[in-house]
């Protein structure tokens, strides 16, 4: 299953990708699913703390950024 569109925007700076973040993006939305973390009843303080503890392999800065995208 591709990443989510947030995180393909992000990785596709880099490395080309075999599908577009926006076909992800419309492939959720014709299927009805969530497509913010707000939607999840999740915050930039939650995200704040998940891009903190997870930090290591990307960037602190590079997390948040990426979930902010997809508040």
């Amino acid at each position: 299953m591709p990443a989510p569109p947030h995180v393909m925007r992000y990785l596709g700076r880099n490395t080309p990708l075999p599908v577009s973040a926006d076909a992800v993006q419309d492939l959720i939305a014709d299927l009805g699913l969530p497509q913010h973390i707000a939607d999840y009843k999740i915050g930039e303080p939650e995200l704040k703390k998940a891009a903190s503890e997870l930090a290591g392999k990307y960037p602190e800065e590079d997390l948040l950024r990426i979930y902010v995208s997809a508040l």
